[in-house]
């Protein structure tokens, strides 16, 4: 019972949607579901007038940037919002623990089937279970997540017997319940619990030597991996709560629908360029992810609704700020960005990444300082 994934902004990212994921599987990037992208790199969302194909440019369509934002949108909203220091501040170190295995995975590439010690006190650990009074079910295939510490979790009977369970671990114990438990479905019955491990989150989830390889040495125990992320972590749950709020109290002035409509079109024209480089038609693809036609249009303008709003909320507070893109920022971020690809020229940058796209990256950075610099209040 993972949570989904935190969620900050739509800047800079892609439409979350792949050509080869199923609909269970499938990310859609949403205004409050996306992760944002890391310092330096850009989307591969095309947010010029193209939408770039093997076949060569779609239909012309406006630059957002060109686009005017209070038309739109009412900032007016955001002048009087207080934030409380409480409502931002980390606390719920169940939460904490959730983001922790988050990074993990996205930067070391550590899953579940990765993690290779028992479950200990302090853990968070992922149970399916079911429970049997005289072989008589209870309740069958309960997915539960229990931080093991006696004093956060409304199971403490279970505790003792996941301390020391592996990820996959089967197990089954007894536990005889008193005729007044708070629970009515347990209350004066000796139940038999059949349980598994499905996941284990902690500071030392992974060994120090996995960590270390996975990291090239970078960082030689888990705890110090933990402990250069979690001021990450914190500002990043910061931000969120702060550009939800402000979404909140942004009024919509007119409908957005063909900034939406431009974006979708990008989405298939996306789908149907991994269609070609699968060597497949598009109703292969759909079927194979699970979705039809109507479904995924339906999909995609959730997903670009969401974006476009928060694109323009994002604009509209740049400009709004007056925050300008300068050319010696745009220099740096191509040079970059060519160091990075190992790109030799700026000519072979330009064949993979559009002027507006470098554009959004210096913006998204110059918004999350926005965001860092939030007042909030005690």
């Amino acid at each position: 019972m993972k949570k989904s994934k935190r969620v900050l902004l739509v800047l800079g990212l892609s439409l979350g949607v792949t050509a080869c994921g199923s609909k269970s599987e499938t990310n859609t990037t949403t205004a409050a579901g996306a992760t944002a992208t890391t310092a330096g790199s850009v989307a591969d969302v095309t947010t010029t007038a193209e939408a770039k194909t093997d076949e060569g440019p779609q239909k012309t369509a406006t630059s957002i940037f060109d686009t005017d934002v209070s038309e739109y949108i009412d900032l007016s909203g955001i002048r009087d919002l207080q934030i409380t220091t409480k409502r931002v501040t980390y606390k719920d170190k169940k939460a904490l623990l959730y983001d922790f295995d988050e990074v993990l995975t996205t930067e070391l590439g550590i899953t579940a089937k990765d993690k290779d010690r028992p479950a200990k006190e302090g853990d968070l650990v992922w149970i399916r279970f079911s429970s049997y009074e005289n072989n008589v079910p209870i309740q069958e295939n309960i997915n539960m997540t229990i931080p093991l510490d006696a004093s956060e979790t409304a199971y403490p009977e279970f505790i003792e017997h996941i301390v020391g369970k592996y990820i996959n671990n089967e197990f089954e114990f007894t536990v005889s319940y008193p005729k007044d438990f708070e629970e009515p479905i347990y209350a004066g019955k000796e139940v038999v619990f059949k349980m598994g491990i499905e996941n284990i989150i902690g500071l030392s989830t992974v060994s120090d030597e996995k960590i270390k390889k996975r990291s090239s040495g970078k960082y030689e125990t888990c705890q110090a991996f933990y402990d250069a992320k979690v001021g990450d972590i914190a500002r990043d749950y910061r931000n969120e709560v702060i550009f939800n709020a402000i979404q909140s109290a942004v009024r919509d002035k007119k409908p957005q629908e063909g900034l939406i409509n431009e974006m979708i079109r990008r989405g298939w024209a996306e789908l149907d360029r991994s269609c070609k480089e699968l060597g497949v038609d598009r109703e292969t693809v759909l079927q194979a992810m699970g979705y039809s036609a109507e479904e995924y249009e339906n999909m995609l303008r959730e997903t670009c609704s969401a974006e476009v709003r928060a694109r323009l909320i994002v604009l509209g507070i740049c400009q709004q700020e007056g925050y300008e893109i300068t050319d010696s920022e745009m220099s740096e971020l191509k040079q970059r960005m060519m160091a990075e690809r190992s790109l030799g020229s700026e000519e072979k940058l330009m064949e993979v990444v559009s002027e507006d796209e470098l554009k959004w990256q210096l913006y998204y950075e110059k918004f999350m300082g926005y965001l860092d610099n939030f007042k909030t209040v005690d």
